[in-house]
């Protein structure tokens, strides 16, 4: 009896989503370890990874990844492809939508809204809309074409 056939379907699928979601985050790690601190923008990052994790970090992803592809072996796990254009194109949407709730009347939620502020805020809040559109449009060109 093979290992795969001690899990069910249902078993199965959520072994390699907890795994796949697992090996994003390492590769999210990787990444940080990889590339400076960001100091620009409303978020900056504190660059406080102790030096010690970033030397020994990357050996101990690799080898948490090469686990996760032996076990994703023993017990036939689905591998999946995900699209990077789905998920810009999600994120893009998300940006546009997240936006409009920052309009001055959505703001009533979060408590009065000073008169003016519709003026001084709605604006700048539709030219940020429009230029994610110009670049979800953009996108979309860009994929059509490449269909």
């Amino acid at each position: 009896m093979s290992e795969a056939s001690l899990l069910n379907d249902s078993q199965r699928r959520h072994l390699g989503i907890t795994l796949s979601q697992l090996q994003r985050l390492l590769r999210e790690i990787a990444i940080l370890l990889a590339v400076p601190a960001a100091r620009e923008g409303l978020v900056t990052e504190a660059d406080d990874i102790p030096a010690e994790f970033t030397r020994h970090a990357p050996q101990v992803i690799a080898s948490l990844n090469a686990r996760i592809g032996e076990l994703s072996g023993r017990f036939d796990l689905p591998h999946r492809e995900q699209s990077r254009l789905r998920w810009v194109r999600a994120v893009l949407g998300i940006g546009i939508d997240d936006l409009q709730d920052t309009r001055a009347t959505s703001l009533r939620a979060y408590g009065e809204v000073h008169p003016g502020l519709a003026a001084a805020l709605d604006p700048a809040v539709r030219d940020l809309q429009g230029q994610l559109r110009a670049l979800l449009f953009l996108l979309d060109s860009d994929a059509g074409r490449s269909a």
